[in-house]
């Protein structure tokens, strides 16, 4: 071994780096990606569950029990479905401007309410759709 293989100055190169602006600014792009993506995925899955849902029950049960369980997927769906569209909308509209490092304080309480109304309304439907075929199936 070197004298100079043992000195800390040996390692600087190979040194986890300070995150620099322009890191910063990708990885906060990434994010906004990978939401858009998610947000995009949810409310595919709300208008297939909608569509599903609407025409597929009156033919595979012929009198169905707690049917409001249906009224309650069709409207947490939706729910999903509007929540879904504004959180899109709050994060076009609170896109980082020149300046700007984040996201207004107001548009965070816009974005946590939808998004929550979003996953809230996608987990309510599909429990009521659980409940409405568990109960139904196994009469």
């Amino acid at each position: 071994m070197k004298s100079k293989d043992w000195r800390p100055t040996a390692f600087a190169e190979t040194a986890p780096s300070v995150v620099t602006e322009e890191e910063a600014d990708a990885n906060r792009v990434d994010q906004r990606r990978a939401v858009y993506e998610l947000l995009r995925h949810l409310m595919t899955l709300d208008s297939a569950a909608l569509i599903l849902t609407v025409t597929l029950i009156e033919k595979v049960f012929a009198q169905p029990l707690h049917r409001g369980a249906v009224g309650l997927a069709i409207a947490a769906f939706l729910l999903s479905l509007i929540g879904g569209g504004a959180t899109y909308l709050n994060l076009l509209a609170s896109y980082p401007r020149v300046g700007s490092r984040h996201m207004s304080s107001s548009h965070r309480m816009i974005y946590v309410r939808t998004m929550a109304a979003t996953f809230s309304g996608f987990v309510a439907g599909i429990g009521a759709l659980a409940w409405f075929f568990w109960t139904n199936w196994f009469r």
